[in-house]
């Protein structure tokens, strides 16, 4: 980055010359940011997908808030390897009409991972990490 930039600020001068109607862009928690949705969709007509953690509180605390036990779509993997094993837990809702302050909102995922040491049994302070995930 040059000096007296950062990341945020050279989002779209770094993607400004790539063609990217249809395509959907996907970025950190640290691009979840309304400006960021909004030139994506309505400059580039793009889609995306976005990381929602404590960068955005009220998106994040509305995205947990959302109806996720009623969710019937669900997907499980499990795996192991690495001296580990992993369950994912990926829930999806389509929230057009549910209050999500967020520009072009559509979609949210909830991601739900469960990690376990296979030789010492513990479950390291990131086994209950809960994303919300935002989307066009």
């Amino acid at each position: 980055m040059p000096d007296k930039t950062n990341e945020i600020s050279a989002f779209t001068a770094l993607l400004a010359p790539f063609d990217l109607a249809g395509t959907v862009v996907t970025a950190d928690a640290l691009h979840t940011q309304r400006e960021h949705a909004k030139w994506l969709v309505e400059v580039k007509q793009a889609h995306y997908l976005l990381v929602v953690k404590g960068n955005q509180p009220k998106l994040h605390a509305a995205i947990k808030a959302l109806p996720w036990k009623d969710v019937t779509a669900r997907r499980y993997d499990r795996e192991r390897g690495h001296g580990r094993r992993e369950t994912r837990s990926v829930r999806t809702l389509t929230v057009t009409g549910l209050v999500l302050d967020f520009p072009h909102v559509v979609q949210a995922a909830k991601i739900l991972r469960h990690r376990t040491d296979l030789k010492t049994g513990n479950h390291p302070a990131e086994r209950l990490r809960d994303h919300g995930h935002a989307g066009s």
